[in-house]
């Protein structure tokens, strides 16, 4: 349970929501607005449509490397690689190198499709017995789904006030999270939930377990019951 949130916690704190919602008043803090209304389209929203291409794109790079690579290489990779990303968006954002604040802002939204984009929704099934699985992704879905609309609303009067700044407090949680993960985060990969059971199970997995026992012998008990009438 613990770490279905905190994957779900950072997937959100890396920064992404920003990215989505706000892909066009970002580029258009980056790249020069027009001096007057145009009804052709800004280069902020010929950007932000590029973006949503090769989103997609690499969704389907992400899926499958996700069937060669291990869960947690992906996730500290992902991580990794945003801390930079998002050190450099600003780095170019300040100093006004806006090609690279541009570049950095796709390869930031590719690597996050690689790896906290999809792996919190699989790694709880992984390592998760299947009593257990639909209320452990119920509640971490519900925090990331609240981040999600908490960041949205955060995300633009922040850009407003810290402009270039902003993305070094999502260079700062990437990092927090490539460390919490590298500690914590087992491989799941190729391993049998029985195996991460016994060695990464705690708390609710018990409590949940015995209701799930309780459940199943009061259904074999009914099934004896009627048969013998």
């Amino acid at each position: 349970l613990l770490l279905a949130v905190l994957a779900m916690i950072f997937q959100q704190l890396s920064g992404i929501s920003g990215v989505s919602f706000y892909s066009t008043k970002l580029f258009g803090s980056i790249t020069e607005p027009p001096a007057h209304y145009s009804p052709k389209p800004t280069l902020a929203q010929i950007l932000t449509g590029i973006l949503s291409i090769v989103g997609a794109l690499v969704a389907l790079i992400g899926m499958t490397m996700a069937g060669y690579f291990g869960r947690r290489t992906l996730m500290l990779f992902s991580h990794s690689s945003m801390v930079v990303c998002s050190t450099l968006i600003s780095i170019g954002s300040i100093k006004g190198y806006n090609i690279m604040a541009i570049s950095m802002v796709f390869v930031f939204f590719a690597v996050y499709l690689v790896g906290p984009g999809p792996l919190p929704w699989v790694i709880p099934g992984e390592m998760t017995p299947i009593y257990a699985v639909s209320a452990i992704i119920a509640v971490s879905g519900s925090i990331a789904y609240t981040l999600v609309f908490t960041i949205g609303m955060v995300f633009s009067p922040l850009l407003d006030a810290l402009k270039g700044y902003t993305f070094l407090i999502f260079a700062a949680t990437n990092l927090v999270a490539a460390v919490t993960f590298f500690f914590l985060l087992p491989e799941t990969k190729d391993r049998r939930v029985s195996d991460m059971i016994r060695t990464h199970s705690v708390g609710v997995h018990n409590i949940m377990q015995r209701k799930y026992r309780t459940d199943v012998l009061a259904g074999k008990g009914k099934e004896i019951e009627e048969d013998s009438i």
